[in-house]
């Protein structure tokens, strides 16, 4: 369509200064020198509501240049100028307008006494383009590890958008091209990555001429790519006798988070609980079975959650629920009972002398019971207090999973006598 309209206003205008230069001409016959065809028109600036253009000076004496604005039916004059650049305004932003120019030097006419102007042939005539407004929503509409993408809405007269991205400020922000529609996916970012994006509404004339504003842009900040994969959780904090665990991983740049629980060999999850921090509540974890939790941290684009990737498993169970009660007088030892832990290959028997500190291992067992007679190699004491715990042990690979240890018991062994 423009090569269309510019070859017609080409015609047009062609024919009607051809029509001056011949009338120049035949008053002043060959002794009069025509002004060469103005080269090399070009737009230089533009806003809102002016532009510039520049051409090629002639290397004529005395030569002076008129400026002309058509709309391809209509020619509007637009003055006179020595130079060989013109200011052209008031105009409309976001817009496209046409110019031309022709030179022209003053000859006295020997028959009249009078100076009358003698006109080259007009230059090209030059597609000039106002800036366009800038102001415009810009809306996340998805996200991966690596990516975001963004929609906005189209700005009027603008033809391409010049994109900005930085994790500061405007002042290091890199520009990543432009792009002709009203959206965009900027790809090779990172993981759990918050961004600030800048969008440039420009217009573009025919010879590539970018109309734009270092200051006229719209921005949104806090564009997220889907957060990395979670590498560390941990069971943080038990409670004796609860059903309920405290379960903590790795924070990354995330909106929110999803967990799940299952038994240590499910294939469905028993629970899922959601979570805006780096922990949870885990409820209805019972001291009898081994459990796994997994999590995967999701940003909200729009309303529709997008999820990272799933972390590994991490394995845990509640401490073991266990009693002591002592045997007979004589044979001086302490009985150990726990509750069955399923999934559990075997179960370690700690002890010591001190609440807090120095336990040593008695042995390690596939049965639910044990009767402690010695500690360090040694026959236990009456009337000394001792202290006891017991660990489940669950192989996972090549690793061995251990419940925790936090329920200590005392048991103290007391001489007792009866009389006969």
């Amino acid at each position: 369509m423009k090569e269309q309209k510019s070859f017609k206003l080409s015609t047009l205008l062609v024919l009607t200064f051809m029509l001056t230069a011949l009338f120049s001409i035949s008053v002043f016959a060959e002794e009069v020198v025509v002004p060469s065809k103005v080269e090399g028109l070009k737009q230089t600036k533009a806003t809102e509501t002016t532009v510039s253009v520049e051409w090629d000076a002639s290397l004529m004496s005395g030569v002076k240049y008129e400026v002309y604005l058509t709309d391809g039916q209509n020619i509007y004059p637009q003055g006179t100028t020595s130079s060989p650049s013109y200011y052209i305004g008031p105009l409309s932003g976001g817009k496209s307008y046409y110019v031309f120019v022709r030179a022209y030097v003053s000859v006295r006419n020997e028959e009249t006494n009078q100076f009358e102007n003698v006109y080259g042939e007009p230059s090209r005539i030059l597609e000039i383009v106002t800036r366009p407004g800038y102001k415009t929503t810009i809306t996340q509409t998805n996200a991966t590890a690596s990516a975001i993408s963004l929609k906005w809405n189209p700005v009027a007269g603008a033809d391409g958008y010049k994109i900005y991205i930085t994790t500061s400020n405007l002042n290091s922000a890199k520009y990543l091209g432009m792009v002709r529609n009203a959206a965009a996916t900027i790809q090779k970012l990172s993981a759990s990555g918050s961004y600030t994006v800048y969008v440039f509404p420009v217009r573009i004339n025919e010879d590539g001429f970018v109309a734009e504003s270092n200051f006229g842009y719209s921005y949104a900040y806090g564009l997220k790519t889907l957060p990395a994969k979670i590498n560390q959780l941990e069971i943080t904090r038990y409670w004796e006798n609860s059903k309920k665990v405290v379960a903590e991983w790795t924070e990354v740049n995330a909106d929110g988070y999803e967990i799940q629980l299952y038994t240590y060999n499910g294939k469905k999850p028993v629970k899922k609980f959601t979570s805006r921090s780096n922990f949870v509540y885990l409820t209805n974890v019972k001291q009898t079975s081994f459990y796994k939790f997994r999590v995967r941290p999701y940003v909200m684009i729009g309303v529709a959650k997008k999820y990272g990737s799933w972390s590994a498993y991490k394995e845990f169970a509640q401490p073991v629920k266990f009693s002591a009660k002592s045997g007979a007088l004589k044979s001086k030892s302490i009985s150990v009972k726990w509750t069955k832990m399923k999934g559990a290959k075997n179960y370690t028997i700690y002890m010591s002398t001190n609440e807090k500190g120095g336990y040593k291992k008695v042995t390690t067992t596939k049965k639910t019971s044990y009767k402690v007679k010695k500690f360090k190699k040694k026959a236990l004491k009456y009337n000394k207090n001792y202290y006891f715990y017991v660990v489940a042990n669950k192989k996972s690979g090549k690793k061995t999973i251990k419940s925790p240890f936090v329920n200590y018991i005392r048991y103290r062994i007391t001489k007792t006598y009866t009389f006969r």
